[in-house]
């Protein structure tokens, strides 16, 4: 009977390992290999690049920070204005989670001179933080780091998840060393304007009170640009035709007149008439628009700001 047990618990330690080892080789969330290239699945974003700034923050001092709009942008557009930037945004990102990133790179000794800060006011979700794409790093949190590569590798779930991927339909993206990433996808017709998860109805009260709770986080982030004479930028996403109709919501624009007013913030908006907006060839889905409407509609206002 002891020898049974003995094989039982051999063969129970060789199966975690074994597959404990398949999701650390094949890391499909990033979190042991660097985010770079070609990925078919959603890696963990934040925690990745977390990573990799804290070895590398020295090459950089700028930085665009927001959620996966953001995260198409290449600061290398804006080099004539001094600025060497690295696309920090991941997915669903909030003021509070940028404000933490910032206080992780002054913490560790990171130049900083330029924030881009992207604002999406129709994103109001808050999914769970310990989901393995949206894990902060221990890095940000101060928690246990073994705990933490526990969640991804240790037994089959980061395999079957990278497998998993292999046979499901999976929207493709390809990451660069500076941060950012193009999304390898596109909308088809018009027509893509109308599925479900491109609606947008009115906002909640919940929402509402969830969107003003964001200043007081501005005003922290134009404190904290004051004191540490780092320019500011927020621009404020542009919305395609299918989702652009929560600004018409009279408490929406009080909150963007109240963002304008901070100090120490500069504060950019598209047009909203822009034919851009209605054109599905320059969005890859109605949530995600093409490099060339930020390039158009807010990279002007922004090279200006950082010459000032």
């Amino acid at each position: 009977m002891r020898s049974y047990l003995s094989i039982l618990a051999a063969t129970a330690t060789l199966t975690v390992v074994v597959t404990s080892f398949a999701s650390w080789i094949l890391d499909p969330y990033y979190i042991a290999h660097r985010l770079a290239g070609k990925v078919f699945m959603q890696p963990n974003d934040r925690a990745a690049k977390t990573a990799f700034l804290a070895k590398h923050c020295r090459q950089f001092d700028s930085y665009i920070l927001g959620n996966s709009r953001s995260e198409i942008l290449k600061g290398s557009q804006f080099a004539d204005a001094g600025a060497r930037f690295y696309n920090w945004a991941a997915p669903v990102e909030n003021i509070g989670q940028s404000l933490e990133e910032l206080e992780f790179l002054f913490r560790i000794g990171c130049p900083v001179s330029a924030l881009l800060v992207g604002e999406s006011v129709d994103v109001l979700a808050h999914p769970p933080p310990d989901r393995l794409t949206q894990m902060e790093h221990p890095l940000i949190t101060g928690r246990n780091l073994l705990l933490f590569y526990a969640k991804y590798f240790l037994g089959p779930q980061g395999a079957i998840a990278h497998f998993r991927s292999k046979f499901s339909n999976s929207r493709p993206m390809f990451y660069y060393p500076d941060g950012h990433l193009d999304y390898i996808w596109e909308m088809q017709s018009d027509a893509d304007y109308a599925i479900p998860s491109c609606k947008i109805s009115r906002l909640t009260t919940q929402q509402k009170i969830d969107l003003f709770e964001r200043l007081p986080q501005y005003r922290k982030l134009a404190s904290l640009a004051v004191r540490h004479h780092i320019k500011v930028v927020v621009w404020l996403t542009p919305l395609s035709k299918a989702r652009n109709t929560v600004l018409d919501d009279p408490e929406v624009s009080r909150y963007i007149g109240e963002l304008h007013q901070i100090a120490g913030l500069s504060v950019l908006e598209s047009d909203r008439k822009s034919p851009l907006l209605s054109d599905f060839h320059q969005w890859h889905d109605c949530n995600h628009f093409n490099r060339a409407v930020f390039d158009q509609l807010i990279a002007p206002g922004v090279a200006k700001l950082l010459r000032e």
